[in-house]
């Protein structure tokens, strides 16, 4: 099957909480093994992932001979955002990220997002391994 492809983000969120995200009209994932999307401004973008009723697992696709990074599980109920990511190792000749899925069934929306000045600061690079934030996680 083929990948959604989301494309260039546009829309840009200043809650770095993701507690509303905006998610794009006809991001729906039925019939696809995952999405892509273009990783530019570097270090800026996040994916975010809704979920309904069912759990899954997502693995980022690894580029230029760097691992794949999962599978990982993503949350019920709650906005599940995983990035930035690094250019070097997570987009390919194209510029694009690949993030699949392990079944999209319940997922309601997926969309690529840049953070804004309220989220990392000026000069933010991407880091060298993603990460995933949930709702109500806390620094250890």
């Amino acid at each position: 099957m083929a990948l959604l492809a989301l494309g260039t983000p546009t829309t840009k969120v200043p809650d770095p909480t993701f507690a509303t995200p905006v998610l794009p009209a006809g991001s729906s994932v039925a019939g696809k093994t995952g999405f892509t999307f273009r990783n530019t401004p570097r270090g800026q973008v996040f994916a975010v992932i809704n979920m309904g009723s069912t759990a899954t697992n997502y693995t980022i696709v690894g580029q230029n001979g760097a691992a794949s990074v999962g599978p990982s599980a993503l949350t019920v109920s709650v906005p599940n955002v995983i990035g930035p990511f690094d250019p070097a190792l997570y987009s390919n000749s194209s510029g694009l990220v690949e993030i699949d899925l392990s079944q999209v069934t319940g997922i309601t929306g997926v969309a690529a997002v840049i953070m804004t000045s309220a989220g990392p600061p000026s000069g933010f690079d991407a880091l060298h391994n993603p990460f995933q934030a949930t709702d109500g996680a806390t620094d250890s």
